[in-house]
């Protein structure tokens, strides 16, 4: 069973104050630390297992996904893979680092089916200084990852045209 860091600034956090319903603190606890959550804070997701663990409808759980992609920017959520990206994940989960979390994170990468979350966790990491080591290092990681996704579908297009 994996731990989850959760900063106490969570709960003095002006956005969270200023914007956080009772129901979106929960979820947003929630998110950061089902069992499902990984090392990128990139992961599946269904939309049922949620409503279950959460003792939500599957109805609430689409309108807080909603709230926290389109509304507080905190997430992005594809519902045809069901994958979850939570933005500030990584700056906030890894608190040591170092080759056993990096090997983690390398590990929950191979299972990234839509890249687009990938770039939307380094546009949103791109406006903080990191110093942790092991965060750069697996965003750098996450940049290949997504690179590599583009090229591979540019390949593919130009032999679609030949």
């Amino acid at each position: 069973m994996a731990y989850r860091v959760i900063q106490q600034s969570l709960w003095t956090d002006e956005k969270v104050m200023d914007s956080y319903s009772c129901e979106d603190k929960y979820f947003w606890l929630y998110i950061l630390t089902n069992p499902q959550t990984n090392q990128l804070g990139i992961y599946k997701l269904p939309v049922k297992l949620a409503a279950f663990q959460l003792g939500y409808s599957i109805e609430q759980v689409i309108v807080l996904l909603d709230r926290f992609d389109k509304v507080l920017h905190q997430i992005k959520y594809n519902r045809e893979t069901q994958e979850i990206a939570i933005g500030n994940f990584l700056y906030h989960s890894v608190v040591k680092g170092g080759k056993p979390v990096l090997d983690c994170a390398i590990k929950d990468m191979q299972s990234i089916k839509d890249t687009t979350l990938i770039d939307f966790v380094i546009d949103t990491l791109s406006y903080k200084t990191i110093t942790n080591t092991t965060v750069n290092t697996i965003i750098d990681l996450l940049k290949e990852k997504s690179n590599k996704k583009e090229i591979i579908n540019d390949n593919d297009n130009d032999n679609d045209n030949d």
